[in-house]
Formats: C-alpha cells, structure tokens, sequence
C-alpha cells in the first residue's frame, strides 16, 4: 500500500478484453470538464503510454488542454483526471503530454 498513488478504485468491467470501464467525466485540476455525459469509456490498461478517444471528444479536449508546440507553457498545464463516482484519477503532468519538442502531441 506504501507504494500506492491512491486508495485501490474499482469499477465494473464492460469490455474484458480490453479492460474498459465507464467514467463519469474528464477532468482539468479535479473540476468536471462536462464532456462525457455519462458516456465515455476507458480502457484501463498500464502498458500504453497513449490517450486516444473518439475525433470530436478528442479534439475538444486538446483545445481546452491548449498545448504549445514547443512546450513553453508545460508547467502550466491542468492536471488531466478521470473520474470515476467521487474519486478522480490525474494523469501526472509527465504522463499528460510527452517532454520531447512534440509535447503538444495531445
């Protein structure tokens, strides 16, 4: 439990092979970003470094994050979260957006 970032979260699975579960939202410094509507799926998995999403919900969302190009305003990023119930799951600012000049990749 030392080495836990957080408490255990469970949350039913909806897809076995891909370990996917629902959220209930995305968030930007622990506040609801009201994207999801009930709707978005995740899938759990500790061996992608990668987000993807469906093209409108990810395009929105990379608007919002706004990003540079050449990382000048990476420490000033939000922390990107998934919540799930009452408890929200932040990505670390390393995890969000790659720390090559592409960092924008998001």
């Amino acid at each position: 439990a030392e080495r836990l970032a957080s408490d255990i979260v469970w949350a039913p699975v909806r897809v076995e092979s891909w370990w996917q579960v629902a959220i209930d939202d995305l968030t930007f410094n622990n506040k609801p970003l009201n994207l999801c509507n009930g709707q978005c799926q995740v899938a759990v998995d500790t061996g992608t470094s990668m987000l993807a999403g469906p093209s409108e919900l990810v395009d929105k969302l990379s608007s919002m994050v706004n990003a540079k190009e050449d990382c000048s305003n990476f420490n000033e990023l939000p922390n990107l979260g998934f919540q799930i119930g009452n408890t929200v799951l932040n990505l670390r600012a390393p995890s969000s957006s790659s720390a090559t000049p592409s960092c924008a990749a998001l």
